[in-house]
Formats: structure tokens, C-alpha cells, sequence
């Protein structure tokens, strides 16, 4: 599975050198596509290096591969010895957020998880549809 690179505004401000202020307005005005994470945004590094180079893209364009359908055989479920599962702590670096605002994200429903013991294990496809939206038509996605 391929990764993107995703900033926090203060990285991406220092790449711009610009303030954090500008980033977070071309955040709202759509100018920087973003996704929202608890209380903080996550910008793609591949949409910072575009915007500076002039060109505007739009959100759908975040992924790194263009959404496809889905045919039958991929909606089927894995077995769940062939799912790999993250922790917390996976999940959180992945993300690059804190384990807190992972839990509340699992505790909320918006990312699905599986209980162990005291703690969660969250299928690795589930961070990355998070993260990877289809179809997603405005520049913030906001939980």
C-alpha cells in the first residue's frame, strides 16, 4: 500500500515560507486541499509542492491513484488472518496524531476498530480509507 506524505500546517508553512496563518487560509478558501484530524488539519506534501509551483488541486486529486469502482471481488471481506492490524500507536504515526485522537476517531465511529483486552487493533485498509477517502467532493474533511 503506498504512502502519502502528509504536513502539519507548521511544516508546510516553513517548506511555503509563509506563516501558518496563510496556510490555514488556503486551507478555508480551497486553494490547499487538507483533511481534518480531531482539532488538527494534515496537508499532502504532493499538494504543497503543486501550490507552489502555481497550480490549484482539487480535493478529489489528494490520492495518489485515481479512485476506481470497486468490483464484487474487491468488496468482499478479507479472512481475517490475511487483514493486518494496527495499534494505537501505529495508527497514530501513520496518521501522524496523537493516540487520544485516534481513540476518540474509533470511539465516535468514524474509524472502525476491533476491541482487544483493554485496547484496539485497527485494520490497516481502515487508516487508509480514512485518510483516502472515494468521492470526496470539498477541500476539508472535517469530523
Amino acid at each position: 500500500m503506498s504512502e502519502v506524505a502528509f504536513l502539519t500546517v507548521a511544516e508546510a508553512a516553513e517548506i511555503m515560507d509563509v506563516s501558518k496563518m496563510t496556510v490555514y487560509r488556503a486551507v478555508h478558501d480551497g486553494q490547499l486541499p487538507a483533511i481534518r484530524v480531531g482539532r488538527s488539519f494534515r496537508i499532502p506534501r504532493d499538494a504543497v509542492t503543486a501550490h507552489m509551483a502555481g497550480l490549484e488541486i482539487a480535493a478529489e486529486d489528494m490520492a495518489t491513484t485515481p479512485p476506481q469502482p470497486r468490483d464484487q471481488a474487491d468488496q468482499a471481506e478479507q479472512p481475517l488472518n490475511e487483514v493486518k492490524f494496527l495499534t494505537l500507536a501505529e495508527a497514530a504515526a501513520v496518521m501522524r496524531v496523537s493516540e487520544r485522537t485516534v481513540r476518540r476517531l474509533i470511539q465516535s465511529g468514524h474509524l472502525p476498530a476491533i476491541a482487544v483486552g483493554q485496547s484496539f487493533r485497527i485494520p490497516e485498509r481502515a487508516v487508509h480509507d480514512f485518510l483516502h477517502p472515494v468521492g470526496r467532493r470539498t477541500p476539508v474533511n472535517r469530523i
